[in-house]
């Protein structure tokens, strides 16, 4: 089309996948609790890595909660390094991205027996590229407020 290489997505040839997934949750004191998780993969099909997959991630959070009080929460995660097609259908090697991500949770009032508290999050405080696939990156930096009602 006028010179330009577009790629067409479509159905995958049958794929193997190798990976392990671990989760781990330490109470470090009354309502403080720390959680790391993380996935290591190994993906191909007919002999080659599949693209837009990482190779690796992990979460590291730190949770304090107080019960009918509050509930903060700071996580760090780690996406590694993936693999994509550039538009001249060469490999292209995908960074590895790092977001710190933060929220909160307060209650503020009751009507009756229903509480309702206030929320605020914010993902990707550092606004970091996090680069899922070529061309594509996640939305940077996002923060939200709310309200919940009930639980």
């Amino acid at each position: 089309m006028n010179g330009i290489n577009l790629r067409q997505r479509f159905n995958q040839e049958p794929a193997t996948s190798i990976g392990v997934d671990v989760a781990l949750q330490v109470p470090l004191a009354a309502g403080l609790t720390l959680e790391l998780t993380g996935t290591a993969l190994d993906a191909s099909s007919a002999g080659q890595p599949l693209l837009q997959r990482p190779a690796h991630e992990a979460m590291l959070a730190l949770d304090w909660a107080r019960r009918g009080s509050f509930d903060l929460r700071a996580e760090v995660r780690r996406v590694g390094p993936a693999r994509d097609l550039a538009p001249d259908g060469t490999l292209a090697r995908l960074a590895p991205a790092t977001e710190i991500n933060l929220r909160a949770r307060v209650p503020v009032l009751r009507l009756g027996q229903l509480p309702i508290s206030a929320t605020a999050a914010v993902d990707n405080l550092t606004n970091a590229v996090v680069l899922p696939q070529l061309g594509l990156p996640q939305p940077g930096r996002s923060i939200r407020v709310g309200i919940i009602v009930g639980g």
